[in-house]
């Protein structure tokens, strides 16, 4: 079962009724309790700030329920995304995460709608469990001229459950392969006439695959308040604390494993460790002016706390048998905060209807990192290839320098969507951004350093970005929609070894899309791109950097969903994605060429199949297909992960308030593929087959 809906934004056709709202690939059949809650994600979206159909903006969006993701056993961002054509996962050193979309790996992630900058400035980083999200929201391509800076690929908006004026009760309880152990419990509902509250608190364990185990621990509250019929405060409050067991993968030489060497073998030292702490509070106020105008101001500040210790690197020895670890620890501190206002106005003319937002944007954020210098210079005990014991005593680490980050980014931003008619409708919007960016290395008071203050590296940037589009229904049946949307990404880089100045990487996409719907039973989706970025910042190691002139991607992105008939729902999805280094002028010498290569992680092709079948009421059975292309690791290609093909299949059963599922990934048990990688030759094996069984109870006061 398929646990996400495809809408090709104002390329979405005039649906008929319910039925044609909803992805049937999203459900599971109508007498399952979920078609409620999915049913309530099937015409809007948060992109854009707009209250309009989501077939009326000129916008592609994939839309990832929580609740289907529950049924599925689902708790972790790698596998809600899993599905979404166009969308590589990734996940390295046994606890981050980052998402490489349409080939670029450079996306932004919000909250509710505000940013997490952590992966902007890291490219990766942790991700608690999905106890408190209600769905996910994926735009593809650029979204700067709404949002700033970062994510040409696309942007992912976690939406968190929302209160709720009648009151829900809810318990769910999951055991799975490698001991896991899920339970979460959620209630909303109203305290008085004008106050409703939702709360959500998750704890997920796991001895985990490769004995590379987690636990994480969430909790939410949310409040409502109209303190008038025009005036309504919101709050939102989350938490997470998680820990994870460090995972450097399984060392290779040119991407092959020795003879003998398992792909349940573990070489992280006892000793490593990752831990995540993270709070967040976001405060919103709207009131509306009139009929036609409203004005919303919102703020949020976020603490966040990644600490890490891991034998990290990992090397195989001249002589084949064991293997040489190297350490890295550090601990990031990151405190951003931002505000937005934004002043909306509907302007209704006759038959033209016309929709008006502007707003101000500001972002404020604060981040340190902490750690032991001398100690990347050591090296961990050697372990045997073959059945590693770990001997490594215990490593005192003491932090010796710290690098802060200070950054400002001030954005004034404008829209305008315009329906001309029933069939023809466009949207532009334009921003205008001011980054300031202060980095800044300094040596800490220690035993073994004396303190002293480092000189600040500043980057100024203006830069001005914008977004185009139109939505045209010729037919009822038929929805067809371009967009042109440009893109920058500050230079946050510090050269160390090097004086090349680094400058932003801008860029564009281009887009255009039809939907065709003959029947509340057959849907099809197509979307074909170009995605082109300028002056891509390449990594060199040890401080030197380069910057590439150009990379470029185009594809194609297709969905079939058919009902067969009433117990039958079949839905195919496929993304062609060929994303390149386009051209690669190096300014030094030395650095190799990279025009032609293929980026890291895009794979070339992406395809799924999934069915479900309604027993008998209450009772269903679901499975699917599904196939990753090959893709490399680096920027390079000299490590190539190889195709794969993974099944899975399950059933639920419902008896009313309470609901038990089974659940088996990889079915068939392939073992012989590999997710992703570090440094090149550190590669990670995918889980064998693996089961989960989930008890739920729910009341939502009907």
């Amino acid at each position: 079962m398929r646990m996400l809906k495809m809408y090709s934004l104002a390329g979405v056709m005039l649906l008929a009724g319910r039925a044609m709202g909803q992805r049937a690939d999203t459900i599971v059949p109508k007498t399952l309790n979920e078609i409620e809650i999915l049913s309530g994600t099937a015409t809007r979206t948060s992109f854009g700030k707009l209250d309009v159909p989501l077939r009326s903006l000129p916008a592609t969006v994939n839309t990832v329920n929580g609740a289907a993701l529950q049924l599925r056993g689902v708790d972790d961002m790698l596998a809600a995304l899993n599905n979404v054509e166009g969308v590589r996962p990734v996940s390295t050193y046994g606890a981050f995460q980052h998402y490489v979309i349409r080939g670029f790996n450079d996306f932004l992630l919000l909250v509710d709608g505000f940013r997490d900058e952590r992966q902007n400035i890291a490219t990766s980083a942790t991700m608690s469990n999905l106890a408190a999200v209600d769905h996910i929201e994926v735009l593809k391509g650029p979204g700067a001229a709404m949002y700033g800076h970062s994510g040409i690929g696309g942007i992912i908006n976690i939406i968190r459950k929302q209160p709720s004026a009648v009151p829900v009760y809810e318990f769910n309880a999951l055991y799975g392969s490698y001991n896991t152990r899920r339970i979460s419990i959620g209630a909303g509902g109203a305290l008085s006439s004008k106050l409703r509250y939702r709360a959500d608190v998750g704890i997920s364990a796991t001895d985990g695959w490769r004995n590379a185990g987690n636990n994480r621990n969430t909790a939410y509250f949310a409040l409502d308040y109209n303190l008038t019929e025009k005036d309504n405060f919101q709050l939102r409050i989350g938490a997470n604390k998680d820990q994870y067991d460090n995972d450097a993968g399984i060392p290779t030489i040119d991407g092959h494993l020795l003879t003998g060497v398992k792909r349940n073998f573990r070489y992280n030292t006892a000793q490593g460790y990752t831990k995540s702490d993270r709070a967040d509070v976001q405060l919103q106020y709207s009131r509306k002016i009139n009929s036609r105008m409203s004005i919303t101001e919102q703020a949020a500040y976020a603490w966040d706390l990644i600490n890490y210790f891991s034998s990290e690197s990992l090397d195989i020895t001249p002589g084949k048998d064991s293997v040489a670890r190297g350490y890295l620890q550090f601990e990031h501190h990151t405190m951003p905060f931002q505000n937005t206002l934004d002043f909306s106005w509907d302007l209704p003319s006759g038959s033209i209807r016309q929709k008006i937002l502007t707003g101000w944007s500001l972002n404020v954020l604060h981040r340190f990192t902490d750690y032991d210098n001398p100690l990347r210079g050591r090296t961990a005990t050697t372990v045997a290839l073959i059945d590693p014991f770990d001997n490594q005593g215990y490593i005192p680490v003491i932090n010796t320098h710290r690098k802060t980050i200070d950054e400002t980014m001030n954005g004034v931003y404008l829209q305008d969507w315009i329906s001309f008619s029933p069939a023809l409708k466009i949207l532009a919007a334009v921003r205008l951004d001011h980054f300031n960016g202060r980095y800044r290395t300094d040596t800490l008071q220690s035993p073994v350093t004396k303190g002293s203050r480092g000189d600040a590296y500043v980057k100024n940037t203006t830069q001005f970005t914008w977004r185009a589009g139109f939505v045209y229904e010729p037919l009822s049946t038929v929805n067809i929609y371009g967009s042109y949307a440009t893109y920058f990404k500050p230079a946050r880089q510090v050269p160390a070894v090097t004086n090349l100045s680094l400058s932003p990487e801008t860029g564009y996409q281009a887009e255009l899309g039809a939907r065709l719907s003959l029947n509340a039973a057959l849907t099809l989706n197509v979307t074909g791109y170009y995605l082109l970025k300028r002056n891509i910042i390449v990594s060199l190691g040890k401080g030197a950097y380069d910057q590439a002139s150009e990379a470029s991607s185009k594809g194609v992105e297709a969905d079939f969903t058919w009902k067969v008939c009433t117990a039958f729902t079949l839905t195919t999805g496929y993304a062609y994605t060929d994303a390149r280094f386009k051209s690669y002028t190096s300014k030094i010498t030395g650095s190799g060429n990279l025009a032609g290569k293929r980026l890291p992680y895009a794979m070339e092709h992406q395809f799924n199949v999934q069915g479900n079948y309604e027993v008998y009421r209450n009772f269903v059975l679901y499975a699917g297909m599904n196939y990753n292309g090959s893709n490399y690791t680096d920027s390079r290609n000299t490590i190539l992960l190889p195709e794969y093909t993974l099944v899975n299949a399950g059933a639920a059963y419902d008896f009313g308030k309470v609901r038990i599922a089974v659940n088996v990934d990889n079915l068939l048990d392939n073992r012989n593929y590999f997710t992703s990688a570090i440094n090149n030759t550190q590669l990670y094996p995918g889980m064998p087959a693996n089961y989960n069984v989930s008890l739920r109870y729910k009341f939502n006061g009907h």
